[in-house]
């Protein structure tokens, strides 16, 4: 229940969007119950690479403006520690690293990429017309 947001506002957050992909294609895994294949491991390590970006971002630009009480709300927890950890370490010590091809990591930054020079054009507009703002940490009034 942590994954889903108070309002659909949210959604519009990177956060929320690697968390729904990534519960997504676990649960296809779980679903297929049989081993990945080289595609499914390309995929997967995608994904992971984007989960990964919610927790570096995280800790690194939002976590030092939250107080205490924000920092240890479940869902806090959850989607930004939790569930990155986990994935990253799961793909550390189960998946085999040897079925990469040297265009995926191009590949794997699309998603993260496109994300950004979208919320930077969002924020740069939501900045010229004083509209409220998505992510603080992007522009600064």
């Amino acid at each position: 229940m942590a994954l889903f947001p108070s309002d659909f506002y949210h959604l519009r957050y990177y956060t929320y969007l690697p968390n729904f992909v990534l519960m997504g294609f676990y649960a296809y895994l779980v679903l297929k119950n049989k081993p990945l294949t080289n595609r499914e491991l390309r995929i997967k390590t995608g994904v992971i690479i984007a989960i990964t970006l919610t927790f570096v971002i995280y800790n690194l630009l939002l976590l030092p403006q939250q107080t205490t009480h924000q920092i240890f709300q479940i869902r806090n927890l959850v989607m930004h520690e939790i569930i990155p950890l986990m994935v990253i370490f799961d793909w550390l010590i189960f998946d085999d690293k040897t079925y990469y091809r040297q265009r995926d990591p191009l590949i794997w930054a699309i998603f993260p990429m496109v994300y950004c020079i979208l919320s930077v054009f969002a924020e740069l507009s939501q900045w010229l017309f004083l509209t409220k703002k998505r992510h603080h940490f992007l522009i600064s009034s």
